[in-house]
């Protein structure tokens, strides 16, 4: 698989007629169209999946067009694209459904991502570029944190503090005064749990994908 596959979490799907993207956008299409049933939920996730691309595509056309004996090929790529769009997580996970506003307003004020690019994100790569923003701002206080250990190190009792103080001991207190950043933080990876807990309602479960040159290497051994 291409690494540019893996990071988009594009899947080229015959039965769905093109490429399979789980994006941010399809997550809330999928939701909004609140499918009921196995099937159903299969179909409306596909083409939720097909949105990106194909704006303008008719939900009903297109369960209309597919034969029962393509549904598996259908679930197994719909499968394979909820997998790369929702990586890293530990497992299905229940709970409210997203909230929009509070993560676009997010994106837009702290992430600097437009609304079209937002809504283009997958829910993993939404919740890395969360956690590589919380990673400058942590670096960011390191002067301040500097500057605290400084000036506790000439004022140090070591009697009671042998051992002198370092950034890592004043970093807790200042992330501790902006306790709203790690609760955006949060709602970014509750979103990809919450992705992939429509990944186990509609049936699927996380596997091993062995790259095709081990396997021939295996059958050959």
């Amino acid at each position: 698989m291409h690494p540019r596959q893996q990071l988009s979490g594009a899947v080229p799907s015959v039965v769905a007629g093109g490429i399979l993207r789980f994006t941010l956008s399809a997550m809330a299409s999928y939701s909004d169209a609140a499918p009921v049933g196995m099937i159903d939920q299969l179909l409306t996730m596909a083409w939720a999946m097909r949105l990106h691309d194909r704006p303008n595509l008719d939900r009903e056309a297109m369960g209309e067009e597919l034969d029962s004996d393509e549904l598996p090929a259908l679930s197994r790529d719909v499968s394979l694209c909820l997998k790369l769009s929702t990586a890293d997580t530990k497992g299905p996970a229940g709970g409210e459904p997203p909230d929009w506003m509070r993560l676009w307003s997010y994106a837009e004020h702290d992430l600097r991502i437009p609304e079209e690019r937002f809504w283009m994100l997958t829910p993993r790569q939404f919740a890395a570029l969360s956690e590589r923003h919380e990673e400058a701002y942590i670096r960011s206080l390191n002067g301040a944190a500097m500057v605290t250990a400084t000036l506790a190190n000439i004022n140090r009792d070591k009697e009671k503090h042998p051992a002198p103080f370092t950034i890592e001991d004043f970093l807790p207190k200042l992330l501790s005064k902006a306790p709203e950043r790690a609760d955006k933080v949060k709602a970014a990876k509750d979103l990809r749990k919450y992705s992939q807990n429509l990944f186990a309602s509609m049936g699927g479960r996380t596997v091993k994908v062995v790259p095709k040159k081990l396997e021939l290497v295996k059958r050959r051994g």
